[in-house]
């Protein structure tokens, strides 16, 4: 790949404080290294492994439903902060 995690993730308006604070510490608990060293497919891949596989809890990747363990913590994270997350397209 070509593009590095923080590379895409700045691009679409990312901060640097958000990738220390946040995806770095997700980054280096699946094993990999920090957003600056990780390619953009790779993580997002991951991602969407634990948002389309309700059986990646039973993989051990996360303790509970990918739901519980992955998207409620950085809905509530980003809501803290005032973001407004819209699912509706």
């Amino acid at each position: 790949d070509d593009i590095t995690f923080t590379e895409w993730f700045t691009q679409l308006g990312g901060t640097r404080g958000s990738l220390d604070r946040m995806w770095d510490p997700i980054a280096y608990a699946l094993g990999f290294v920090d957003c600056d060293h990780i390619s953009a497919r790779c993580m997002l891949t991951i991602f969407m492994l634990f948002a389309i596989r309700t059986e990646a809890s039973v993989l051990r990747m996360l303790e509970g439903s990918p739901q519980t363990g992955l998207h409620d913590p950085i809905i509530a994270y980003l809501e803290e902060r005032g973001v407004k997350i819209h699912t509706k397209t």
